[in-house]
């Protein structure tokens, strides 16, 4: 019969462990070395988990294993390290777009995980792990996933080197945001001071010109940029409350209330769930009794059709549509 498998001692189920900790907690070499446990780093084990499929976002997916790279690590963790750079933003939970490295034969390569360390340490050295040193005295921040993380100013300074101005948008969006009881983790005016000092600071200036407080999702704030890069955002004010002779209609993305206009996004979760459809189609009906025309955009309108977008917006403000972007670094890609 063939001998049965050492049990995973309870105090490691689930989680990343060193491989010394196996060891000491009395799973032996030929466990470690088991198919059931993921490498994901040198010196670390993880046990392999079950994937659930289900209807998650490329974005969301790519969070995900970002957040699953990055706790497998911090069991290796220094003192005074932290997560920075794009992996802080994306632990942070800025819905970034995905990155993708080529390896030397062109393929397609994992995303590494940055990792910072407070001068004079050294920087870390190894395989799925790009290591830096910050000159800047840094106090490592608790993240939403529970994990080390540099300051948001700090990894968005560290970030600008890689991310462009529509990426740098999208997360100072998202950190400038405060909703229930989540405090923003940066002021609605972050600093100009913030930008400089560190590569990419001319795209990170140029971001914080068009960051604004209000949009709630990644979508929100392309279709923001998007009419931005037309010269038409300025028309628009960001969710805004309505109301009829009933009471509070509802909250809607964009709104001009001098042309009684809304344009609205509409993301899977306006299908996925009934009642959320049923309650969306009763606040549009609400909202075009006051008057109000609406716009509903989709990922497509965004992505196959911008131009088109442009004009239907421009076509309902009464005003001419530019031949060209004004601003065609804001212009979203999918």
């Amino acid at each position: 019969m063939p001998r049965p498998r050492e049990p995973v001692p309870h105090a490691l189920r689930g989680m990343p462990f060193r491989y010394a900790e196996g060891l000491q907690a009395g799973l032996g070499v030929k466990a470690l070395r088991h198919e059931r446990f993921d490498r994901p780093f040198r010196g670390v084990r993880r046990p392999v988990a079950r994937v659930e499929q289900g209807p998650h976002s490329s974005y969301a997916s790519y969070a995900d294993a970002v957040r699953r790279s990055a706790e497998s690590f911090a069991v290796l963790l220094r003192r005074g390290e932290a997560f920075s750079h794009e992996t802080a933003l994306i632990l942070l939970g800025c819905p970034l777009r995905p990155l993708v490295e080529r390896s030397a034969g062109g393929d397609a390569a994992p995303q590494p995980v940055h990792v910072t360390a407070p001068w004079p340490a050294r920087a870390r050295r190894a395989a799925g792990v790009r290591g830096h040193v910050s000159r800047r005295d840094f106090e490592p921040r608790g993240s939403p996933a529970g994990l080390p993380v540099v300051p948001a100013e700090l990894a968005l300074r560290q970030a600008a080197a890689s991310l462009n101005v529509v990426e740098l948008v999208v997360a100072l969006d998202h950190l400038m945001l405060g909703s229930g009881a989540r405090t923003p983790l940066l002021p609605v005016e972050p600093p100009r001071a913030a930008a400089g000092g560190l590569p990419g600071s001319r795209r990170l200036r140029r971001a914080l010109q068009f960051a604004r407080t209000g949009s709630e999702s990644r979508m929100e704030t392309l279709l923001r940029l998007l009419l931005e890069a037309h010269g038409l955002a300025e028309r628009f004010d960001l969710q805004v409350e309505l109301f009829d002779g009933e009471g509070r209609i509802g909250r809607f993305d964009l709104a001009c209330r001098e042309a009684k206009l809304v344009v609205e996004y509409d993301g899977e979760q306006h299908r996925s769930s009934r009642a959320q459809y049923l309650k969306d189609v009763r606040r549009l009906d609400r909202v075009r009794e006051r008057g109000y025309r609406v716009l509903r955009v989709h990922a497509e309108d965004l992505f196959l059709r911008p131009l088109e977008t442009v004009r239907r917006v421009a076509e309902a403000l009464g005003v001419r549509t530019p031949d060209a972007p004004l601003r065609p670094e804001l212009l979203p890609a999918p």
